[in-house]
């Protein structure tokens, strides 16, 4: 999994997720995270579909943070090394 976090000087009244422009709803490969002043999205069973940009925007856009995702392919003889 993958974690997207900011923390945040209050805990904001509304958050919203989405990657490449479309908005993300929380399901189980996208778990949301809003507590005290600390924000996050929780991306579950990573592949390169996952790749993209993905933006915080907090209160109705007076708030956004975004960044880019990418993975390098690793080769089937590097996973043994991964485990």
């Amino acid at each position: 999994s993958l974690t997207l976090d900011a923390t945040l000087n209050r805990k904001p009244t509304r958050i919203q997720w989405f990657k490449n422009g479309l908005e993300i709803v929380p399901s189980r490969k996208y778990e949301t995270v809003n507590e005290h002043q600390v924000i996050a999205l929780i991306i579950h069973d990573l592949s390169p579909d996952d790749q993209g940009l993905y933006r915080c925007v907090v209160a109705n856009g007076q708030v956004t943070s975004e960044c880019q995702v990418s993975m390098n392919s690793v080769m089937e003889n590097d996973r043994r090394l991964l485990k």
